[in-house]
């Protein structure tokens, strides 16, 4: 482990010196990019400044080989493959990245016929706002999207959606009718596919739909039934850290979209039943420091959302969601108050049906409810209904979600 992770950097350390001194050799023979195996490596990559000027010189000269080789190892050290444990890191690699004098301007340029052009702006948006913020303040930088969107779309709508949960750059996109020009057609020609690159690029047009117009779902209604289920889908493989379509997603990415869908209560209704709810409470359950804040806020907000609609009370109750608010509580989780006083306003919410219930057949409490009034096996089935068995619900493929979280894409 550790001798192996010094030996890895020392590796890195004398490529980038190799390059620093315009050498060529590393890219073209592709060490340079095998050497990029952990946020550790990037770090150490992207802080020899020499290095990334020369990377970058190579990037602008737009030499073919060279310049393919250099966009495809930068793209590769602003790819967050660590998960979300590397989040702080993984951002300040694509700070440094994006700050680099004269990089972006470049990068923007090969955008419109080099599709790593394309992926090294999607990890830097993805990782780190600041990068989207100096993506979208580029000139040219929107015009090079939207061509980018007719010849790599899988890479160029991750841009969209990784830019869309930037304030800034949002109302940009908003701005340039990115909403009616290219993803609202690319949407509603989509249909059932095998193909996980298709389903991906579905998944990534629909999460930024969703932040660009929040509760306006009108490309995104439940006869898109595939597309949801699709969605539900990844955010079940970034929970386990599993990649999808060569793309490690990460939660926070599309729990952020999950948020602003969850306003409309018909969306929410075929979330649940592609088993939105368990994998929700997956995440609550096995949710930890390293998994990191933004992930169990944006959870807790989705449930929030989701739970104010009446008719989604009992699903996210059969789910498993009571326990697993219940679980951060429990001795030796390290959670903010914050949090555990929002799972405990949620966890009465979804309990109120039982609460209200037990009120009505109590002797005393409930000496004036209809509930006393009626037949014995009709109430039976109205607790039944009620209470249901927590936890009973599967995922999208009838199993309970665990928590966890080639060229590679955030």
């Amino acid at each position: 482990g550790g001798r192996r992770r010094w030996m890895a950097m020392e590796e890195i350390r004398v490529i980038a010196e190799t390059i620093a001194s315009g050498d060529a050799a590393p890219l073209l023979e592709g060490t340079l990019f095998r050497s990029i195996r952990g946020v550790e490596t990037k770090m150490e990559l992207v802080c020899h400044a020499q290095a990334m000027s020369v990377l970058k010189g190579f990037i602008i000269g737009q030499k073919r080989p060279e310049c393919n080789s250099a966009l495809k190892a930068v793209a590769q050290a602003a790819a967050n493959t660590d998960g979300q444990a590397a989040a702080e890191r993984s951002e300040y690699v694509c700070r440094t990245i994006a700050e680099v004098p004269g990089l972006l301007s470049a990068v923007v340029e090969k955008m419109k016929d080099d599709v790593d052009a394309v992926r090294l702006v999607n990890n830097l948006a993805a990782n780190s706002e600041e990068g989207s913020l100096l993506f979208i303040r580029e000139e040219g930088s929107i015009e090079a999207l939207k061509v980018a969107c007719t010849r790599f779309k899988l890479h160029a709508f991750g841009v969209i959606n990784h830019l869309s949960r930037c304030d800034e750059a949002a109302k940009a996109l908003v701005q340039d009718d990115f909403v009616a020009q290219v993803l609202l057609p690319s949407l509603d020609a989509s249909l059932p596919t095998f193909s996980n690159e298709h389903e991906a690029t579905m998944a990534r047009g629909t999460l930024a739909l969703a932040n660009l117009t929040g509760c306006e779902m009108e490309g995104c209604m439940p006869e898109n039934r595939h597309v949801l289920a699709t969605i539900v889908k990844v955010l079940d493989h970034a929970a386990r850290g599993v990649r999808l379509a060569s793309i490690t997603w990460l939660p926070p990415a599309v729990l952020f979209g999950l948020k602003n869908m969850a306003g409309d209560a018909k969306i929410c209704m075929t979330l649940v039943e592609c088993g939105l709810a368990s994998i929700l409470a997956g995440i609550l359950r096995g949710w930890s420091a390293r998994t990191g804040k933004s992930t169990l806020g944006l959870c807790c907000e989705v449930v929030d959302k989701m739970s104010q609609h009446n008719d989604i009370i009992q699903p996210l109750w059969a789910g498993g969601i009571v326990t697993s608010l219940a679980s951060l509580h429990e001795p030796g989780r390290i959670v903010d108050g914050e949090y555990l006083v929002m799972a405990d306003e949620l966890r009465e919410r979804i309990m109120g049906r039982h609460y209200a219930v037990c009120m009505g057949l109590h002797r005393r409490l409930g000496e004036r409810s209809n509930l006393n009034m009626i037949d014995d096996n009709v109430a039976f089935i109205i607790m039944r209904y009620a209470f249901g068995t927590e936890g009973a619900s599967k995922g999208a493929k009838g199993e309970s979600a665990p928590l966890a979280v080639e060229l590679d894409d955030t």
